[in-house]
């Protein structure tokens, strides 16, 4: 549908202006050799729209149709889950077919066995998952980068949660909020983490820790810097 809807956009003009396509070739009658393929050129935009109406209908009812050709031909159970996906920070993919989308729902069939893997941007690493129904887990955890589910529900909403990894060089260099920059906020956002002040933005990595000598570290290099 986005892309009828794209691609309406971009000729739109060019079909309906006063000298456009229609207006250049409406009752033109198709030579022998094509007519199997033209049956007739568009003579109104009122007809290019309802043939635009046309494919967007067969775009929004295709879906179902081809669903339950689906479950015809392979006999599959016709119950569907309605599953919406959440990410930031990374994607997932889907049984291996990779949704870069951060959020998106599809419809699943219930009772059949659905893999999803999370997959963390550059610099963020996968934390767990949110959403997963405990009981539908037949392979993997809410802690495991790649699980296995066996939904029996209508509607689920499922997110993986990724936080951000800096690398411990970045604290070392004395870049303590890992915006790539050495400045006095890196200070002040130490001295907050010494003081234990909640709320503050500074690398979360696994073995960080801070001491007054990172605090003086970074106060030298800012003047040695300017």
């Amino acid at each position: 549908m986005e892309i009828i809807n794209e691609m309406q956009q971009k000729i739109q003009f060019e079909m309906t202006a006063e000298k456009g396509h229609i207006n250049r070739w409406k009752n033109n009658i198709p030579s022998e050799e094509i007519k199997n393929y033209w049956e007739k050129s568009i003579n109104s935009a009122e007809e290019w729209y309802k043939n635009i109406d046309s494919l967007k209908e067969f775009a929004e009812q295709r879906p179902a149709y081809q669903r339950q050709h689906i479950i015809d031909f392979f006999y599959l159970p016709s119950e569907l889950i309605e599953i919406n996906f959440i990410t930031n920070n990374g994607r997932i993919i889907i049984d291996e077919i990779d949704f870069p989308e951060e959020n998106f729902s599809g419809k699943y069939f219930k009772g059949l066995p659905l893999t999803l893997k999370a997959v963390p941007e550059d610099s963020f690493l996968f934390d767990h998952w949110e959403g997963i129904p405990q009981e539908a887990l037949i392979e993997g955890s809410d802690q495991t980068q790649t699980i296995t589910l066996l939904l029996n529900i209508e509607q689920v909403s499922i997110s993986p949660v990724f936080k951000k990894d800096f690398p411990p060089d970045n604290v070392q260099n004395g870049d303590i909020n890992c915006d790539d920059t050495l400045d006095l906020r890196d200070a002040v956002v130490g001295l907050k983490v010494l003081t234990n002040t909640k709320g503050i933005d500074f690398c979360t990595y696994s073995d960080l820790s801070i001491v007054f000598s990172d605090i003086i570290f970074i106060l030298n290099n800012i003047a040695n810097h300017k």
